[in-house]
């Protein structure tokens, strides 16, 4: 005798759904053309919310509570409320499961939010989780709290991409009183530089939504008076004080002198000490760039910062030998690099755009390995993932040699040659075979680095790293 296959409660609701079988409640939804009529199940409903359980069951020790005739229809006239959004949610209190996509989202929202409906909000805000992206973030960052009640939806992925999302057009229509909460944050991987761009162009947008000409200074100085003195114009180098915030006009000679003075103390203890009129403390995440870089976009931020372990230290990079701009030869790398560690390289190879290099805490000066600390890394490359690779032993870290542009291990792992430009640097890996287990774990190859064993540099970058307290 065979086993009766059990019916399961959802597979039964699900039966139900839509259905003129058993229901007791007709919902109207929807004008004209549009108007559509839901069958449904009072006690199905009322289990599903406590909403619908008001309604539908008004309790008795409530005065003059409406007495309740089955079948009973209920028209809804809210215009938020659409026949399509309201099926959907009818669709997962019997179901548990919709479909939820960029077009109906607001709508289902706001349906969740009406009737109570816990399981349609999670599944809206499980679809915004995954649909993030650096041009679509801040839109969902600043719908968040009236939709689904949540001020920091969004946060971790605006903290870890803040360069790229600061200058996205949707930081420009954000409202002031979403601005501000991000402004304060610790936590934005951005250096401060770009946050003090952004704020100019948030202000020239709210100018021209206005009717007033963006170039005005006096207007936009007026515009942006509570936010300005959230930017963190302290934790900047003298250098962009100099050339980007004074001209701007924003601030004035008292404010500039201030500054001034504060960058001019290079103690960090008596730094602390001194009562600035701007935050002086550094995101946690900070990560400022000086140079005009060619490599290293944006984008790669999060991972350098990660492949330093930098916690809640300013990792700050100075760019110090460009081969476009001083040379692709050794010679030229060592008249700019020698003696200027740590340093953290960065090459792309000429034939497959991978960009790739290495960190060396010492200095390329002399002629032997070295033995401080070091590392590989891969930004882009066949796999697609981020790479770091530390040395299995510390004997051969780095060997520098006058007539050898920079070049790690013995072999040598990674060796960029004296004419950078010719199909003359090598990959072979010897040293640095430990994949770091904070990045993806994938056996490093001759090809892995360059996409070649041999390459020609198409351009190469060597910053002074150094991470700050």
């Amino acid at each position: 005798m065979g086993e009766t296959r059990p019916v399961f409660l959802l597979e039964f609701f699900s039966k139900l759904l839509l259905t003129e079988k058993f229901s007791d409640v007709k919902f109207v939804v929807g004008e004209g053309d549009e108007k559509k009529t839901f069958p449904a199940h009072r006690v199905v409903l009322a289990a599903s919310s406590p909403l619908f359980e008001a309604m539908l069951y008004p309790p008795s020790f409530v005065e003059n509570a409406p007495e309740i005739k089955l079948p009973l229809t209920i028209t809804i006239t809210d215009p938020n409320i659409t026949p399509s959004s309201f099926e959907s949610l009818l669709r997962v209190i019997y179901t548990d499961e919709t479909k939820v996509n960029a077009s109906n989202i607001s709508e289902l929202i706001a349906c969740a939010k009406k009737y109570q409906i816990e399981k349609l909000q999670i599944l809206c805000a499980e679809f915004m989780e995954a649909d993030i992206q650096s041009d679509n973030v801040l839109s969902l960052y600043e719908i968040a709290p009236d939709l689904l009640g949540d001020n920091e939806f969004g946060l971790s992925f605006i903290r870890a991409n803040a360069e790229e999302v600061f200058s996205s057009e949707g930081f420009v229509n954000l409202k002031r009183e979403r601005l501000i909460p991000l402004l304060k944050d610790d936590d934005l991987s951005i250096e401060e530089q770009s946050v003090f761009k952004a704020v100019q162009r948030w202000g020239r947008r709210q100018l021209e939504n206005d009717g007033i000409d963006s170039k005005d200074g006096s207007a936009l100085k007026k515009v942006l008076s509570d936010i300005l003195p959230l930017v963190r114009f302290p934790v900047m180098d003298v250098a962009d004080i100099a050339t980007s915030v004074a001209p701007s006009g924003l601030l004035d000679n008292a404010q500039l002198l201030e500054l001034f003075r504060y960058a001019s103390i290079s103690d960090v203890k008596a730094r602390k000490l001194v009562e600035m009129s701007f935050p002086s403390v550094p995101r946690q995440s900070g990560f400022s760039i000086t140079g005009d870089t060619k490599l290293l976009d944006a984008k790669y931020k999060k991972d350098i910062i990660k492949m330093f372990d930098a916690g809640s230290k300013t990792l700050k990079f100075t760019l110090i030998y460009s081969g476009s701009r001083d040379g692709f030869n050794a010679k030229k790398f060592h008249d700019k690099c020698d003696g200027k560690g740590p340093t953290f390289t960065m090459v792309r190879a000429k034939e497959t755009g991978n960009i790739f290099g290495g960190y060396f805490e010492g200095s390329w000066a002399g002629s032997q390995y070295k033995t401080e600390k070091s590392w590989l890394y891969s930004l882009k490359n066949s796999t697609g993932k981020v790479l770091k690779y530390n040395p299995q032993n510390t004997t051969n870290n780095a060997y520098a040699q006058k007539s050898m542009g920079p070049t790690w291990g013995g072999g040598h792992d990674l060796h960029i040659n004296n004419d950078m430009t010719a199909n003359k640097n090598t990959c072979n890996p010897n040293v640095y075979k430990n994949a770091d287990s904070k990045f993806h774990n994938t056996t490093i190859l001759n090809t892995t680095l360059a996409g070649a064993a041999s390459f020609a540099v198409d351009e190469i970058e060597v910053f002074n790293a150094v991470l700050k307290a």
